[in-house]
């Protein structure tokens, strides 16, 4: 705050973004104020969300390549199913939980704040309620009541909640309409309560990929998302997290930087 206050800019007395305040991955306040004051896509003032999050596709395809060519016994050809420089892995992943399975989804730098947000995530389709048991099962080994929280297309948010709003972070909860409860029930609480994250292709556009072809294949414009990791351990951070959690846990998929990974 004092190095924002030293270059003359006014600050709210709210952080817009909850990693100030919250758990999960710290945020500087320094990086608060660069993210809240630095250039945005079209020249004026970041919101938060857009500075920073995201590493060069290239750093993380190199390393994953290097790891390969080292003939590493997890990196042979044969675990390592598809490279998609030119296809984003979203289509690959939306497919995949569309059939059931459970993907883990690795791109760019890792999120900061109490929630997954579409750099570390762990995804599934929200129909029906099958899926949230095997999660907590074989992926999370944590207890079966624990709920779970969808991401959902900003503009579709009022289908599926009541006063609806924007919710980027996940940290707001809202009425589900009674209509569609049980279409969605992976990610419906107890008490009829849902904790979405709103989702903006203009912010967020590989994520929102994922979303939009998973939509294509069920109608259904939201996935399950979790953290990426499982219980007593903390999210993923570096391409060998991803991987080691992704061959000791239940997980079907893993999109890693352009790369994808099936067992």
């Amino acid at each position: 705050m004092c190095l924002a206050r030293r270059r003359g800019l006014e600050l709210q007395d709210e952080p817009r973004h909850p990693g100030q305040r919250r758990g999960g991955s710290a945020l500087h306040p320094a990086g608060e104020q660069r993210c809240r004051f630095s250039p945005g896509p079209a020249g004026g003032r970041g919101d938060g969300r857009r500075p920073a999050l995201r590493a060069a596709p290239g750093a993380l395809r190199a390393r994953l390549q290097q790891r390969r060519d080292q003939g590493g016994a997890r990196w042979t050809q044969a675990k390592v199913r598809d490279y998609l420089p030119n296809a984003p892995p979203g289509v690959r992943a939306a497919a995949r939980i569309a059939r059931g399975g459970i993907v883990g989804w690795f791109q760019g730098r890792m999120e900061a704040g109490p929630r997954a947000l579409g750099s570390r995530s762990i995804i599934a389709s929200p129909i029906g309620a099958a899926v949230k048991d095997r999660i907590n099962e074989a992926v999370k080994y944590r207890e079966p009541w624990r709920p779970f929280a969808p991401s959902i297309k900003a503009e579709r948010i009022g289908d599926f909640v009541l006063n609806p709003i924007e919710a980027p972070f996940m940290i707001l909860t809202f009425d589900v309409r009674p209509e569609v409860a049980d279409q969605i029930a992976a990610v419906v609480h107890v008490d009829n309560t849902v904790r979405p994250q709103t989702v903006c292709a203009g912010d967020l556009p590989r994520w929102y990929r994922v979303i939009d072809e998973f939509e294509k294949l069920t109608g259904v414009p939201m996935i399950l998302n979790t953290s990426f990791n499982v219980k007593g351990e903390p999210i993923v951070n570096t391409p060998q997290d991803a991987v080691r959690t992704f061959y000791g846990s239940g997980l079907d998929g893993l999109a890693i930087g352009d790369f994808w990974l099936e067992k």
